[in-house]
């Protein structure tokens, strides 16, 4: 098919052939002549887990140039978010001889771990005594003296004396100290053809030069080997009208509609200019993308592009 000028100003000259080439154009889509096409080359990639998550948490806004190559993505969890200590509580072990009790909501500080502290008396006395302090791993962390405020592994409580009884040799008290989530964690990021990327970080927005995702925290912590993938699949080919913001092989042109196509309700065939000399001005893009931006990508096609203004 060759023409030299038309009515609408679409061909702009003669000098390079204006040759068409059939396609479909994909539903959805009514276009008009001089629409700028652009072939779709994978299908919109579909995210899911390794199936046995510990985590919760989702794996969202998938983009990126690399969304252009069929390709499997895993993001798999090399990092989990560690605990940290919340609150505290303090209680008398039963059995205790002595009627003493110990701060119901003990002081929390840096260096407190998860899980629960023992204080046990070794050195009993008339309306005093000693207790030495273990953590939840059974390290001693000091000794704290009843009447007396203790401060060490990372809290801060105080075993009063009683009024009836005092304590006895192995009289105790636990604090459990209750985990608060990580909320974290970092994923490592292999293509099964672009290869391993820098990690990701949970409820970081990432991206590299081909990919793109945003991991979410959920409502349990992600382990590790807690798995996402990413599958990117080959399109068919399709025909849709060129977007700069597409991650679907359209955002890149492969020509210009020679006719308007209703395809609405259902695909329909199209024929589209794959070569030629064409006014910019009478050219129908996405909102957004403007000439400049498919101008070069349509060179390297042999579509060449001339501003030719209707008087």
């Amino acid at each position: 098919m060759s023409e030299t000028y038309t009515p609408d100003k679409l061909l702009a000259g003669t000098e390079f052939p204006a040759l068409t080439k059939a396609g479909t154009l994909l539903a959805g889509q009514s276009l008009p002549r001089g629409a700028v096409l652009g072939a779709v080359g994978v299908t919109v990639p579909a995210t899911g887990t390794g199936g046995t998550n510990t985590g919760d948490g989702t794996c969202t806004g998938v983009a990126g140039k690399a969304l252009t190559i069929p390709e499997v993505w895993k993001l798999t969890c090399i990092g989990a978010g560690a605990p940290t200590a919340g609150a505290a509580a303090g209680a008398a072990v039963a059995g205790n001889t002595g009627d003493g009790a110990i701060t119901a909501t003990p002081t929390v500080g840096t260096g407190a771990k998860t899980g629960v502290y023992r204080a046990v008396c070794i050195e009993p006395a008339t309306n005093a005594g000693k207790f030495t302090i273990e953590d939840p791993d059974g390290i001693t962390v000091g000794i704290a003296t009843v009447g007396v405020e203790f401060v060490g592994g990372g809290l801060t409580f105080t075993i009063a004396d009683g009024t009836e009884a005092d304590f006895a040799s192995g009289d105790s008290f636990t604090i459990t100290v209750a985990a608060v989530a990580g909320n974290g964690g970092v994923f490592s990021v292999v293509g099964s053809k672009s290869g391993r990327f820098a990690d990701a970080s949970v409820g970081v927005a990432y991206a590299n030069e081909r990919i793109g995702f945003t991991i979410n925290d959920g409502d349990t912590d992600f382990a590790v080997g807690d798995t996402f993938t990413i599958t990117v699949t080959a399109g068919a080919g399709g025909l849709k009208l060129v977007d700069k913001t597409a991650v679907d092989g359209s955002q890149n042109p492969v020509g210009i509609l020679a006719e308007a196509v209703d395809a609405t309700l259902a695909d329909k065939p199209a024929v589209y200019y794959e070569t030629g000399i064409f006014n910019r001005n009478a050219l129908t893009l996405a909102d957004g993308t403007v000439y400049t931006d498919i101008q070069d990508a349509l060179r390297l096609r042999g579509v060449f592009l001339r501003d030719m203004r209707t008087l």
